[in-house]
């Protein structure tokens, strides 16, 4: 970060070529202006991964119960009982993603003791014989703020982990699991939802997309040209 009156003055850049020397593999411009596009675009960094932040207002229509399809069925996160099963969807729906491929069973305690956690706001689908073949995790954040439906900010729920096992995709239960989600937090009174998706990740977005959810911000990774593009 540069102060705004000591820009344009080659801190940046400094910064960045600095940060390069030292071997840093990456960075993130948060809001993907067009000033930091050019920055990067001077030193010879590109975009590898772009992250977009979602949102959705919530109505009261979204806090009714969600119809799964026959032979599904959704219920709670127990404690104590369903860490196991969650684990090992979330490794099969993330086995290629960058950081939620690789959440450990510790990883989950800690997430588990925050405060906002909800067991009954981590939402697991189940197949005829109970088995958990999917999950979506949804949190609220005190501090989170989106767009209304009159466009007012307000407290918003988020959309925080929605994972299907790879076994499963086609059957169109990727949509009616994220809209149990909605309804969770619909019924909790929330107003608005966010979530993030990496923006190559075509199933989610379509999913989210035909579900109302629009950019609130695009967030882009960079790297060095011969990083991005190994020979």
């Amino acid at each position: 970060m540069v102060h705004p009156a000591h820009r344009r003055a080659g801190h940046g850049r400094n910064l960045l070529t600095n940060l390069a020397g030292q071997g840093a593999a990456a960075v993130w411009a948060h809001g993907d202006l067009p000033a930091a596009r050019a920055l990067a675009a001077s030193v010879g960094w590109e975009p590898v991964r772009i992250l977009r932040k979602l949102s959705r207002p919530l109505a009261e229509e979204d806090s009714a119960p969600v119809t799964m399809p026959e032979g599904y069925g959704i219920r709670g996160f127990v404690p104590g009982q369903d860490e196991a099963d969650w684990l090992r969807i979330n490794a099969l729906a993330f086995a290629d993603h960058p950081e939620q491929g690789r959440v450990t069973r510790n990883d989950l305690d800690r997430l588990i003791a925050q405060d906002w956690f909800d067991p009954a706001g981590l939402l697991l689908l189940t197949d005829a014989s109970g088995a958990v073949i999917g999950s979506h995790w949804t949190k609220v954040d005190p501090a989170e703020r989106a767009p209304a439906a009159d466009g007012s900010p307000v407290p918003a729920g988020e959309v925080y982990v929605v994972a299907l096992d790879p076994a499963v995709h086609g059957r169109g239960l990727a949509a009616p699991l994220t809209a149990a989600g909605l309804a969770h937090l619909a019924a909790r009174g929330l107003r608005s939802v966010v979530l993030y998706v990496d923006d190559d990740n075509t199933a989610a977005l379509r999913t989210y997309r035909r579900l109302g959810f629009t950019d609130l911000e695009v967030h882009a990774q960079y790297a060095p040209v011969s990083a991005a593009r190994p020979a």
